[in-house]
């Protein structure tokens, strides 16, 4: 079972911070804390708003999920850090109910290997790095993309 974490980007503080605790209210996520890097006390955020392209978080942050995976140097990875796997640059997004590496030509299912993926920069801090995440292949529904990812690349041992 992989390690559950979470990150936010604070619009505010304009940086990446680690999630202490959330909160929810009917099965909605309604506040997270963190510890504030300033005063170094636990801090709350609203996050009742649902107004930002995530669909979690208000004007004050946006939520982000670990994917279980580090990097090549040890660095976890988590969705909206952009990075570089197999010589393509792309970025983390989870969509579908899953974790996905997207580049500048679309969805990719995930089967990143740690070792092969280098984390360049993160959406919020590089927009200059960042890919336009859009939905697949219009009129080819995700799972039918992976049906055919999955027929063309079989798991180990199967």
């Amino acid at each position: 079972m992989r390690p559950i974490s979470f990150r936010i980007w604070h619009v505010k503080l304009k940086r990446l911070l680690r999630v202490n605790a959330i909160e929810f209210d009917v099965g909605e996520v309604s506040s997270i804390s963190f510890l504030h890097p300033e005063t170094k006390k636990f801090a709350p955020v609203d996050m009742s708003n649902k107004s930002n392209p995530f669909g979690y978080g208000g004007p004050c942050a946006y939520l982000m999920q670990f994917t279980g995976l580090r990097d090549k140097k040890g660095e976890e990875i988590f969705e909206g850090d952009i990075v570089t796997w197999n010589d393509e640059m792309g970025q983390i997004a989870f969509e579908y109910g899953r974790f996905w590496f997207v580049n500048s030509l679309g969805w990719h299912k995930t089967s990143l290997v740690d070792s092969q993926v280098e984390i360049i920069g993160n959406i919020w801090e590089n927009k200059e790095l960042a890919v336009q995440v859009e939905p697949p292949v219009p009129g080819i529904s995700i799972e039918d993309m992976i049906e055919v990812y999955d027929k063309f690349h079989p798991k180990s041992g199967s």
